[in-house]
This record gives structure tokens, sequence and C-alpha cells, in this order.
């Protein structure tokens, strides 16, 4: 339920409340083991702070840092969907930078 609705604020633009309960949804999934969940919900996290990033060069910091911090923790305990999944979300953080 917090997934689906820190998507739809995502989907809107509403990157203070897509963080909220997005972060929230990936407590959860974190202490579930659900590391799948957990990928696609970083999805959201760092979607709402390249929707920061379109107001100020922090937000586009702050979600190149979540990315890699989570590729390295996906790094580290073998799982290598997150590890694809952070990959692409830093790729896609680089285009926007350049956009």
């Amino acid at each position: 339920m917090l997934f689906s609705v820190a998507e739809k604020h995502l989907n809107e633009d509403e990157s203070k409340d897509a963080l909220r309960s997005a972060s929230d949804a990936l407590k959860i999934f974190r202490e579930l083991g659900d590391q799948i969940a957990v990928a696609d919900t970083l999805r959201i996290v760092i979607g709402a702070h390249c929707v920061e990033a379109m107001f100020s060069q922090i937000g586009a910091d702050l979600a190149m840092q979540v990315a890699t911090d989570e590729l390295n923790q996906f790094g580290s305990i073998g799982d290598k969907r997150g590890e694809a999944c952070m990959k692409l979300y830093k790729q896609k953080l680089i285009l926007r930078v350049l956009v």
C-alpha cells in the first residue's frame, strides 16, 4: 500500500510525499528481507530526488549518492537484480543531468 501511495505521489511530482511514503515502505521491505521490493522502492526514492533535482543540484547529488550506496549494498550481498536496478537508475540520473 505504501509503495503504491509513493508511486502515485511520484507520478504527480509530489517529491516530498513520495519520499516519505517510499522511505516507510523501504523500511518494511528491508525488515521482511524482500530484496526485489527494496530495489523497486529505491526507484521511487531516487525518482523523488530526481524531481527535487529539477530545482537544485543538491537533489541530483543526493539521488546519485543513494543509487551509489545502494549499488554497493546490493553488491555486498550478491544481489545481481538489485545491482542492475541501481546501475539503471544511475544511468537515468546521468541522462537527466545531461538533457
